[in-house]
């Protein structure tokens, strides 16, 4: 089958690509941090340095920044990076204005999240974390940044483990880390915006299809292309109504279409000055997965009543000592730049007794390292460490999305993750790397 193109002069796809500069007194960032896909590309007008000793008028200010001098380069000659007490004295405020949340028929491919994060402290700061309902979504590391600034924030929540829906409310929250040592939090409550059905003929059937899925590659080699702009129109059953989903694809393989009282799908994908239109028909109970290759307008389809076409199974890895189990699932090993890695690890008490041991939370913190050992990304939340009484079968676990937007095409990489456990004893002795799980994650 071939989506017929349409000349249309009056569109040009345009893709820019912002990278992190420091140039003068404005930051321009462009980042992809643990967890859900987005970028900051506005800029912020402050002043910033990457030297040790960022500039500053306050005496509060300089009496702060110099005790960190002190501790992170003290007068024996050494040097450290990090400092885990807290100095008194340090200035640390945040603030959020100006946040908005799109459910639905959003400007940018929903649902999107969108504010500014207001940062004053006398302390550089350390890491930024990003919370929906006090479940963590994503963070930044911005190291030696100091505030006081205003810092554009925008995130698209498509792998978002909180179900976003026009006309709900929910507490967007933000935390913030110094390396005085001082911690910042903050939360605002937002009301989601978007289409919410009222038609009151609506009739929604015991029978719905299980998932209908659209891409847009190239003919050359299938990778996805980024920067197509997407109408997809629902064919609606039983009298129901719903709003034209419109987004620009941003380098994800499948995008995800609503299937409640839909039996199909008029789309328009307009690429390069030209509208490709296909029509995506939906089964009861089953999965449709469709591909538009381009430029040639041809499409595939695929349909499946066992599982959905667009996710294939996870690969599992398992290590153990005889006492515990520990298993990590990825999904996918081979992926494209901006694609998210579905991660999942398990510690399991496989042994017939009953173990005491010191488990952090989160349980384990994945990373990925070049082929030259060089680390690209890792995931760095923050922690306690309690003493845990494990029965047999019992069983620790964390679940995140992890980014590529730092992998490069054509490269391998190693994801190395292991549970950070230790001994309940005197003193207590660190085993959870005995138990490490390495996996090649493939960029193409």
């Amino acid at each position: 089958m071939t989506a017929q193109p349409t000349r249309n002069y009056t569109r040009l796809a345009v893709s820019i690509i912002v990278a992190a500069l420091i140039v003068g007194s404005v930051l321009y960032v462009s980042i992809s941090p643990s967890g859900n896909t987005f970028t900051k590309t506005d800029t912020v007008t402050t002043t910033l340095t990457s030297t040790d000793t960022p500039t500053t008028t306050s005496s509060s200010a300089t009496t702060c920044l110099a005790t960190i001098n002190s501790l992170l380069k003290p007068s024996n000659g050494t040097t450290t990076t990090s400092y885990y007490g807290v100095i008194a004295g340090c200035k640390a405020e945040m603030s959020l204005t100006g946040f908005s949340l799109c459910a639905s028929d959003c400007e940018e491919p929903g649902p999107h999240i969108s504010g500014t994060v207001n940062i004053e402290s006398d302390s550089p700061l350390s890491t930024l974390i990003f919370f929906i309902n006090d479940t963590y979504e994503s963070s930044i590391n911005l190291y030696n940044f100091r505030g006081p600034s205003s810092i554009p924030f925008a995130e698209q929540l498509n792998g978002s483990a909180i179900s976003i829906e026009a006309g709900h409310s929910y507490s967007v929250g933000f935390a913030a880390f110094y390396q005085s040592g001082v911690d910042a939090a903050v939360t605002t409550e937002v009301t989601a915006t978007g289409t919410i059905s009222t038609a009151s003929s609506c009739i929604t059937s015991p029978g719905q299809p299980q998932g209908a899925y659209l891409r847009v590659v190239h003919d050359s080699n299938s990778t996805p292309i980024p920067g197509v702009g997407v109408t997809a129109t629902p064919l609606t059953t039983n009298g129901c109504t719903s709003a034209p989903l419109r987004f620009t694809a941003n380098g994800t393989e499948w995008y995800s279409l609503g299937v409640t009282n839909v039996y199909g799908y008029q789309i328009t994908v307009s690429y390069l000055r030209h509208d490709y239109n296909l029509t995506m028909t939906l089964g009861l109970s089953i999965w449709t997965c469709e591909t538009l290759y381009l430029p040639s307008g041809n499409t595939s389809m695929v349909t499946s009543t066992e599982s959905s076409c667009a996710s294939p199974p996870p690969t599992t890895f398992i290590t153990g000592n005889g006492v515990l189990k520990f298993e990590v699932q990825l999904n996918p090993i081979a992926v494209t730049v901006g694609q998210q890695i579905s991660f999942s690890c398990e510690l399991v008490n496989v042994s017939n007794q009953t173990q005491t041991v010191v488990v952090r939370n989160p349980i384990c913190v994945p990373s990925i390292y070049t082929q030259g050992g060089q680390q690209v990304w890792a995931y760095t939340p923050s922690a306690t460490n309690a003493v845990q009484i494990v029965p047999s079968g019992g069983t620790f676990g964390l679940t995140i999305n992890i980014p590529t937007w730092e992998l490069q095409v054509g490269q391998n990489y190693i994801l190395s993750s292991y549970p950070d456990v230790l001994t309940d004893s005197n003193p207590k002795v660190f085993f959870g790397q005995q138990l490490q799980v390495n996996a090649t994650i493939t960029v193409g």
